[in-house]
This record gives structure tokens, C-alpha cells and sequence, in this order.
């Protein structure tokens, strides 16, 4: 809602989300509210995602067992980012299954996608899956560290 607001009452300005507990959902809905919320602002939205740090509690709240939050990460970061596409997906994996599903109309451009966290599995997730890092609470030197992990 917030973002809604951000992007309608300031053209200008591109609106980041930080950090969207993107395991506790599941990603046909959220690619869904990506494409609707990029249609009023095209190409300044940008989604900040994480597997929901400290607080553990918090996700086993939602249903999900907290040792599978990156895996759940990975799953819905590759469907995300393959319904922005516009074309049809279609999925296999531990936690999601798709057929031939289409967001339509599609996100355009793409909404970027930054992934947030510290952890080395974070890093490199941000390496494979996103479009850049939202790095919390590290020194410059963990942060030239991370640069390089993720390249």
C-alpha cells in the first residue's frame, strides 16, 4: 500500500521495498501484484527480498519451517522472476509447481530485484538470482568480500 501511495504521489522518485519476506509467500501472486504495481510507475519500482533474518519465530508463524527459508527463496525468486517474462512457466520443485502459468499483462520493464542479507548463502544468492545485494550491518572490508563472492 505504501509503495502505492509513494509511486503515484511522487513520479519522480523510484520506490525500493526492503526487505519483502519473499519465502513466506507464494510467487505466482506476488509477480501478480509486481505487474500491477509496475503498471502505475513503470520501470521505478524496485523489490527488496530476504528470508527473514533473526526472527525465526516469525516464519514458523506463517507455516514454514525456518531451515527451508533460502531454499523457498531460490524456488520463488526463479518463478518471479520468470512470470515477469510474459511468457509461460512452467515449474518443478520441492515447495512449487507450476504449468504453464502467465502473468499478463507482463511488467515492463522487469521489476529488479535486490536481495538482502549478510550471510554468504545470501551473497551468492544475490549472485545467481538477483539484479544486486542489500547488504545490513557489514564492515566495508565483508562488504569488498561479498562484491567479489558475488561475482
Amino acid at each position: 500500500m505504501h509503495a502505492t501511495l509513494l509511486l503515484a504521489q511522487h513520479p519522480d522518485i523510484e520506490v525500493h521495498t526492503s526487505v519483502y519476506l519473499l519465502p513466506l509467500r507464494h510467487p505466482v501472486p506476488v509477480a501478480r501484484q509486481l505487474s500491477t504495481l509496475s503498471s502505475f510507475a513503470p520501470g521505478r519500482l524496485v523489490l527488496g527480498v530476504g528470508i527473514g533474518g533473526e526472527d525465526r519465530h516469525e516464519v514458523s508463524s506463517c507455516g514454514v519451517d525456518p531451515r527451508t527459508r533460502g531454499r523457498r527463496m531460490d524456488e520463488c525468486l526463479q518463478i518471479v522472476r520468470g512470470l515477469q517474462s510474459g511468457t509461460a512457466v512452467t515449474f518443478s520443485g520441492e515447495f512449487f509447481n507450476l504449468d504453464e502459468v502467465v502473468i499478463d499483462p507482463a511488467p515492463m520493464p522487469s521489476v529488479p530485484v535486490i536481495v538482502g542479507g549478510r550471510s554468504s548463502a545470501a551473497i551468492r544468492r544475490a549472485g545467481r538470482l538477483g539484479d544486486g545485494w542489500l547488504g545490513i550491518w557489514v564492515s566495508p572490508e565483508r562488504f569488498a568480500a561479498a562484491v567479489a563472492d558475488a561475482d
